[in-house]
């Protein structure tokens, strides 16, 4: 069962969480964002900057099941939402 889950204020969306290859992301401003997951140690795990689209991918295929924080900064401002991958 997909589930989504907001970040903060911004109206931003984790889309299919637990995530499986793939973590999608909804209603990101319409400008350069970057997208960046870590572990529950604080270690960055991937990143991605995104061209200005207000939907983004960032691929977890490769890391280990487990809870994760996605933090998204545009602008100097910055969303962090947790999500679990399997």
């Amino acid at each position: 069962m997909a589930t989504s889950s907001a970040l903060a204020d911004g109206g931003i969306e984790i889309l299919g969480t637990p995530a499986g290859e793939v973590l999608s992301v909804r209603g990101l401003p319409a400008r350069p964002v970057t997208l960046e997951v870590y572990d529950l140690l604080g270690r960055l795990s991937a990143k991605r900057r995104t061209g200005g689209e207000t939907d983004a991918q960032i691929g977890v295929a490769g890391l280990p099941a487990g809870t994760y924080v996605l933090v998204v900064t545009a602008e100097g401002k910055r969303f962090a939402g947790l999500f679990i991958h399997r």
